[in-house]
């Protein structure tokens, strides 16, 4: 798995490179089958069969995905990284250990740029709590920049999850 996680990797960074996202889009619904289909109870075990129970390559895949969603963020195809967070979301869901904190705290800061994106500003509120809150529970484990305003963005993205904002206001909120 390590040598067709690393490929994968270097293929996110060719596809961001030259913003190819049509093979983007199809790299990830790969990835996305190739996952399923490792998951099936019948499948044969083979001597360099991929163990889901490993968490090694528990590991190896979050950290690809995660790859997979700041690549799907920075070339906004916010479809696709919401599709992102529901296969961490799976592998997280099927690992015995919690994820990294640094991870958790990407996986709710691009859940939240997802829901804003989307317009779903009740979700954002609640994605930017739940940042919040690893933050706080990593411990000064993780850096962030934005510490400070994290609880202010939470405030404001509540309030703002009843009005009905115009693109001007919003792009000024954020």
């Amino acid at each position: 798995t390590t040598r067709q996680q690393s490929v994968a990797k270097k293929c996110f960074d060719h596809c961001l490179t030259y913003k190819r996202v049509n093979s983007f889009r199809k790299l990830c619904e790969n990835l996305r089958n190739w996952f399923q289909n490792l998951q099936y109870p019948n499948r044969q075990v083979l001597p360099n069969s991929v163990l889901l129970s490993s968490p090694d390559t528990q590991k190896q895949f979050l950290e690809t995905r995660f790859r997979q969603l700041q690549v799907a963020s920075q070339m906004e195809i916010w479809q696709e990284a919401y599709h992102t967070i529901e296969d961490i979301h799976e592998i997280m869901e099927l690992a015995k250990v919690a994820p990294e904190p640094a991870l958790m705290l990407t996986y709710y800061e691009k859940l939240a740029q997802i829901f804003w994106a989307s317009d779903n500003f009740l979700f954002h509120a609640y994605s930017l709590d739940q940042y919040f809150t690893q933050f706080l529970a990593a411990d000064s484990k993780v850096a962030a920049p934005d510490a400070k305003a994290a609880p202010l963005s939470a405030a404001a993205a509540a309030f703002a999850s009843e009005a009905k904002l115009s693109p001007e206001r919003k792009r000024d909120i954020c």
